[in-house]
């Protein structure tokens, strides 16, 4: 087609062929955006869309064009979505379409002139008579934060396909060993099934099919070619970092991972104890990450050892900043500086990291309510403390940590002081000795939709300890992105839009808890997706642009 400035214009192709797919190319060269009308699902347009054309698709299957005119100097077409198709993608034969289908198939009969017997609603033999039930995303899967086909999975395993579930499950998530064991599982809480009993196991089953393959053989792993050669730098190898570097690999880049520990993996290695995730099982996902291509660098601090503009002159053309939030939130009370005052995240580095930790035969004070705080206070007591407490301001109502490790621990010994505020802690030759308290009560909810505690006057009393643990908070290490420009917020994370990741800095985005604070891995492991698609538009566009 002749040349022309087609800049923000919209131009309908009619026709998803080889000349169809030409003409969409010609029109994204020059500007445009071409609307093919076509297959979704054939290959030369998935190839043109590999290829960076961006493309609006109209799948004659899915949507339907109900009017085209022309208004002056332009044309108008109207378009009917989710046209009453069997989507043979997300169809999982539930059956349900059968169930409700107003329309039957006539049974048989020696009056039956013709074969009209045959037709069922549901049939693919005529697509323009092919009709299903057009249903959303069941809640278990709108409430997952990398939004699993549940749904898909769980009915494959039902099955005795298993293999084929867990590949459905990485289609989505990068860690189904480890979310397995470790996911708030947001999922059961929506769960249909909680209408008639309980909700299912979906945790649990997708644990089940990534185990099975471990203990069985490796799975094939997927030989990845590189497609672009638009080099992508990762900072941080945490649950975000490393999610983003799998999807940017999957599509075809070049990445590299950038960590400051000697191990990857963030908090899911460093901050959640062998007990509850066992370092073989994340290692051996990490793995399969590595083993697409990926390369990981350890020991290898943002800001010291390699910098943004470092990286830039070194030819990658963009950079995620995933670097957690692993710093410790101070009380704010005299006496924190004492020995034997020590925050929660670096007790569980420690310990983790295989460091020396003596606290055998010592009374051990927790304070904080949530998993850092119950994960340390568990540590703790298998560590061989004599005695561990915990200390938490409000009910176990409004405690953050999860449920079932709360129970856990109380189960194992630990004892936990609800309505409880410490006020000083108290040394002896700068040694700690005593943690003073006072007893609180709930005031009413505030804007948050949180009760404060607040101070019981004359309530004061003190708890001997000889290790005091401060859990009651983690907030990001901005130090580490000083002097990339980036912007930082009030409250203390890397500024960030949170639909795209960018930053202000063109060509660094952020994402995970380094934005949105401490989070759960699922929420982290969805940053980094997230990022990966913005990444690979912005590669795009700079790509056309030049």
């Amino acid at each position: 087609m002749p040349e022309q400035n087609l800049q923000g214009k919209k131009v309908l192709i009619v026709g998803a062929g080889p000349a169809g797919l030409r003409a969409a190319e010609a029109v994204a060269r020059q500007g445009g955006t071409p609307v093919l009308v076509g297959d979704r699902n054939a290959p030369p347009v998935q190839q043109a869309v590999s290829n960076g054309v961006n493309v609006i698709v109209l799948d004659p299957f899915q949507q339907e064009i109900t009017s085209f005119k022309r208004d002056e100097d332009v044309f108008i077409m109207k378009v009917k979505n989710k046209v009453a198709r069997i989507d043979d993608v997300r169809c999982d034969g539930c059956g349900e379409c059968e169930r409700v289908c107003p329309v039957h198939p006539v049974r048989y009969s020696s009056n039956t002139e013709n074969h009209s017997y045959l037709r069922t609603a549901i049939s693919r033999g005529n697509r323009k008579n092919n009709y299903t039930i057009l249903k959303e995303d069941p809640p278990c899967q709108q409430a997952c934060p990398v939004k699993l086909d549940i749904r898909g999975y769980v009915g494959l395993i039902a099955e005795g396909k298993y293999d084929e579930s867990l590949a459905l499950i990485r289609q989505r998530l990068p860690f189904p060993a480890v979310c397995g064991r470790i996911c708030p599982h947001f999922c059961e809480r929506k769960c249909n099934r909680r209408d008639l009993d309980e909700a299912i196991n979906i945790r649990g089953l997708k644990r089940f099919v990534a185990d099975r393959q471990r203990k069985g053989s490796d799975g094939e792993r997927r030989r990845i070619e590189t497609i672009y050669q638009n080099k992508v730098a990762i900072i941080g190898g945490g649950p975000a970092g490393l999610t983003c570097a799998h999807d940017l690999r999957i599509l075809g880049y070049p990445v590299t991972v950038f960590e400051s520990l000697p191990v990857c993996g963030g908090m899911l290695a460093v901050g959640i104890p062998d007990f509850r995730l066992p370092k073989e099982i994340l290692q051996a996902e990490i793995k399969y990450i590595e083993d697409l291509g990926v390369d990981l660098k350890t020991n290898v601090t943002f800001g010291i050892d390699v910098t943004s503009k470092q990286l830039f002159e070194q030819g990658f053309e963009a950079i995620f900043i995933a670097t957690g939030a692993h710093d410790g939130v101070s009380l704010g009370i005299k006496g924190e500086m004492a020995d034997g005052v020590i925050q929660g995240t670096k007790l569980l580095r420690d310990i983790n990291l295989r460091e020396e930790v003596v606290v055998a035969g010592k009374k051990a004070i927790v304070i904080g309510g949530g998993n850092v705080a119950i994960d340390a206070a568990r540590s703790l007591k298998r560590l061989g403390a004599n005695e561990v407490v915990m200390i938490y301001r409000r009910t176990c109502a409004e405690m953050p940590a999860y449920k079932e490790e709360v129970e856990a621990a109380l189960k194992e010994g630990i004892t936990i002081e609800y309505l409880t505020m410490p006020t000083e802690i108290i040394s002896e030759g700068n040694r700690v000795k005593e943690l003073r308290c006072v007893r609180a009560t709930l005031a009413k909810k505030d804007k948050s939709g949180r009760r404060s505690p607040v101070p019981i006057e004359g309530s004061e009393f003190g708890v001997p300890c000889d290790l005091l643990v401060v859990a009651a908070g983690q907030k990001p290490e901005l130090a580490k992105v000083e002097g990339t420009g980036m912007k930082a917020t009030s409250s203390g994370t890397i500024f960030a839009d949170r639909g795209t990741g960018a930053t202000n800095i063109e060509g660094i985005f952020a994402g995970g808890d380094a934005v949105s604070g401490p989070a759960t891995a699922i929420e982290a492991i969805a940053a980094g997706k997230t990022a990966a698609l913005s990444i690979h538009q912005f590669l795009i566009h700079k790509k056309r642009a030049q």
